[in-house]
């Protein structure tokens, strides 16, 4: 009688010190640094020189660059600094580093339990600009 194996067991790593690297399946992202493996911050430096993640804000949030949408990009910025730098490294070599910043940015701005929305989203529902010339009805 013959047994057949429906599915084979893998093994977690017993640390994070002993998991391979990313496989990239495609050539690296060409863009910035092609052929050079630049370091956390020239990665973070040629986004911020291109505008990159400025541009994918106003795409997701749908909304013109205003003060809310550019605390919304340092705060992408923040994060990506604060990232280890050998997984964004694999991310930027993989050419997955764009759909990892789309990802970051939507669950900052859509996500009910997200830092942004908790610091910045919440206290600017409460403002009320000077400027508006409605403002004197208002109070």
């Amino acid at each position: 009688m013959r047994q057949y194996i429906t599915h084979k067991v893998r093994t977690a790593p017993a640390t994070r010190l002993e998991r391979p690297r990313r496989i990239c399946l495609r050539p690296p992202f060409p863009g910035i640094f092609p052929g050079v493996a630049p370091s956390k911050r020239d990665i973070i430096d040629g986004l911020a020189k291109a505008r990159t993640i400025e541009r994918l804000v106003e795409n997701i949030t749908r909304r013109p660059l205003d003060a809310l949408t550019k605390d919304l990009a340092q705060t992408i910025y923040v994060y990506l600094l604060e990232f280890p730098e050998d997984k964004l490294q694999d991310l930027h070599e993989c050419g997955q580093l764009t759909y990892f910043i789309v990802r970051i940015i939507i669950n900052q701005w859509a996500g009910s339990r997200s830092t942004f929305r908790h610091q910045l989203r919440k206290f600017s529902q409460l403002t009320v600009d000077i400027d508006d010339p409605d403002l004197a009805e208002k109070i």
